[in-house]
């Protein structure tokens, strides 16, 4: 849950990549970074909330599970966005069927 360990991440997701992509060239590869999303007033938000990463008070985190909506022990939920950013970018070679 820091810049480190999200950077060793995307570092094994692109070796995971290349090499399926080895065995086949024909293969479409992308990821999908959803976030935490637990239900409000059940005992695993509960303990999400009280633990500091989950923030259910900010209306403008209500999104959908591409939303992040939870903090990390060393990042904001705006770092945890800006990685799902550079995940889907630096990984996905295109755009899943059901979005075309």
């Amino acid at each position: 849950d820091s810049n480190e360990t999200m950077q060793a991440l995307l570092s094994h997701i692109v070796e995971l990549r290349d090499e399926l992509k080895s065995i086949n060239s024909a293969l479409t590869f992308w990821l999908v970074p959803f976030c935490i999303r637990p239900i409000p007033g059940t005992p695993r938000a509960a303990a999400l909330q009280r633990a500091g990463l989950v923030r259910f008070s900010d209306p403008a985190l209500s999104g959908a599970y591409w939303t992040a909506t939870c903090d990390t022990h060393h990042m904001s939920y705006e770092k945890v966005s800006e990685w799902q950013q550079k995940l889907l970018q630096e990984v996905s070679q295109a755009e899943p069927a059901w979005q075309i």
